[in-house]
């Protein structure tokens, strides 16, 4: 939790407590108490349904994900814990588009959800990392036939001796 800086004390008028001033001491807490008190009842039951149904969109990375899917889940559940939730966990690594991703990052059992988030990263940047580095590297796994000739010329366009010469002498 973050508290709210010394400089910026917030105190509302809670009308649950017959008007009294309330400190608030985090953002969270200030966010809970927003939503009580101006958002309908039937925005809760609308957030928690778009919580539920939510998946990593294609045009999302995994941090875009992970910061959706923090923002709707304290929508749904304000004032509920996210960093140690495993339900929310859970949704994050089997909602991920990678498969492979979101299996690697279950194996390992993260034990927060910031855990989650750095295990898919350091994943997807290794995956990335290792498809670059094949890219790169096709013409040493495949040489050309002209690499290959173990003469002293690798041009293929032959001298005297060798590919090339058509038979002429040189």
């Amino acid at each position: 939790r973050q508290p709210l800086r010394r400089e910026r004390e917030v105190w509302i008028r809670d009308s649950s407590l017959g008007n009294v001033p309330v400190q608030v001491t985090t953002w969270r807490d200030l966010i809970a108490r927003y939503q009580g008190k101006f958002m309908p009842p039937g925005a809760g039951v609308y957030s928690r349904a778009e919580y539920n149904i939510a998946k990593q969109l294609a045009s999302e990375d995994v941090g875009g994900w992970h910061a959706r899917l923090r923002d709707l889940y304290n929508r749904a559940y304000p004032g509920k814990e996210v960093d140690h939730n495993l339900p929310l966990i859970e949704k994050f690594v089997t909602q991920l588009i990678n498969k492979e991703v979101g299996k690697f990052v279950f194996e390992r059992d993260p034990p927060t959800f910031a855990a989650a988030l750095a295990l898919a990263q350091t994943k997807t940047a290794t995956d990335v990392t290792f498809k670059t580095a094949s890219r790169a590297s096709i013409h040493f796994v495949n040489p050309p036939a002209a690499m290959a000739d173990h003469g002293g010329n690798n041009s293929g366009r032959g001298t005297a001796c060798g590919r090339g010469t058509r038979g002429k002498a040189g």
